[in-house]
């Protein structure tokens, strides 16, 4: 949650307690469901999808995952080779193969792309 005006209240998971956030706060949950706030944390990439953009910044690839199924619709499988590395990119408008073959340059890696499933695997243009 990134709270651009207003509050907003979250609760964690099975808990009564509120948090509430104020205009530029956001929060995230744990594993187990417990809010995480964040005062004044709140960034231009945090809404950058009202302006139609993708933005990674420095974003874990559990966070290009997502972002790639959200936006695409596609389930992106990632080597275990890759799964700590980071990407910074921003997308606007792209087709999600060519946001595919960057976020793969980026890590020196190669992608596989069917239907809706993509592969990332360690190794650019084929090598192992």
């Amino acid at each position: 949650v990134a709270v651009i005006e207003g509050f907003v209240a979250v609760r964690s998971k099975g808990l009564a307690d509120e948090v509430e956030l104020r205009a530029g706060d956001a929060s995230t949950s744990d594993t187990i469901g417990r809010v995480i706030v964040q005062r004044n944390a709140v960034v231009e990439s945090d809404t950058a999808w009202k302006r139609g953009q993708l933005v990674f910044t420095d974003a874990a690839m559990h966070e290009v995952r997502d972002g790639v199924r959200r936006w695409y619709g596609v389930e992106l499988r990632i080597d275990s080779t890759l799964a700590r590395r980071h990407v910074t990119a921003t997308f606007q408008g792209e087709p999600v193969a060519r946001v595919l073959e960057v976020i793969a340059l980026t890590l020196g890696a190669r992608v596989q792309h069917k239907g809706d499933i993509a592969r990332l695997r360690a190794g650019a243009n084929g090598s192992p």
